[in-house]
């Protein structure tokens, strides 16, 4: 999704000649266009993810690097939950955007 956005300046000018006549005023506008990607935001929350290897909770990381179908950001740690296999389920929230 691409949105055309206008960036222009307007400049006048007014100069007074020889014996204090007034000339006309000088105008000139400059104009260009760019093209700029919108962005897409979007939440998430309880994105799971599990550790192995961690013998304390504190262990766990609390921030994590999301990346997954074009979208990226970091999550914040929510809560964590013990696995019955010795392992740590990890909850992460936060906003990603593409």
């Amino acid at each position: 999704m691409f949105k055309k956005v206008v960036i222009g300046t307007l400049a006048l000018g007014i100069s007074l000649g020889i014996g204090g006549t007034l000339a006309s005023p000088a105008s000139a506008a400059e104009f260009s266009t760019k093209e700029v990607k919108a962005q897409a935001t979007k939440y998430i929350s309880d994105y799971k993810v599990t550790y192995w290897g961690y013998s304390d909770v504190d262990d766990i990381p609390d921030y994590y690097s999301y990346s997954k179908d074009g979208y990226t950001g970091t999550l914040k740690l929510s809560h964590v939950e013990p696995r019955y296999d010795g392992g740590w389920t990890a909850f992460y929230y936060g906003y990603v955007s593409n």
